[in-house]
């Protein structure tokens, strides 16, 4: 999976080298803020992108949008499924989400986080470290 400047998402067949699909709609994804990463579920049923404003999670079979974090002028790292793929975290400026993705809603936030870039998820799924330009920290996800 990769995104773009222009915010056009492309499921990529590796072997072959070449894209083989198109998330959301490209007229819309025009519109729309730059994709600075993704993160696929880990049973592969979902798919997240961050960047520019946003973190927006994709059915990757049908390419619609299921839930969208919107924060406008704020960038969006760091994008994390759990182990279960039943939350989704990633890193706002100063804060960290977590999103419960059977109901869309955020569960969790983890604020006074300065310098952070990526998150991640334990084993288990009750714990995300977070890593940024401080040392690294893990919080309980609180669930």
């Amino acid at each position: 999976v990769s995104g773009d400047r222009g915010g056009a998402i492309r499921q990529w067949n590796v072997p072959e080298r070449r894209s083989v699909a198109t998330i959301g709609d490209p007229t819309a994804a025009a519109g729309r803020a730059d994709v600075f990463s993704a993160a696929i579920s880990p049973d592969g049923t979902m798919l997240a992108t961050v960047g520019d404003y946003a973190a927006r999670i994709w059915d990757p079979t049908t390419g619609d949008e299921v839930h969208a974090v919107e924060v406008p002028g704020d960038e969006v790292w760091g994008p994390s499924f759990s182990p279960d793929g039943s939350l989704f975290a990633a890193v706002w400026p100063g804060v960290v989400r977590v999103l419960d993705l059977a109901s869309g809603r955020i569960v969790r936030e983890i604020r006074s986080v300065t310098g952070a870039f990526r998150t991640s998820f334990d084993p288990s799924g009750s714990r995300i470290v977070v890593s940024s330009t401080r040392p690294k920290f893990t919080r309980s996800v609180g669930r």
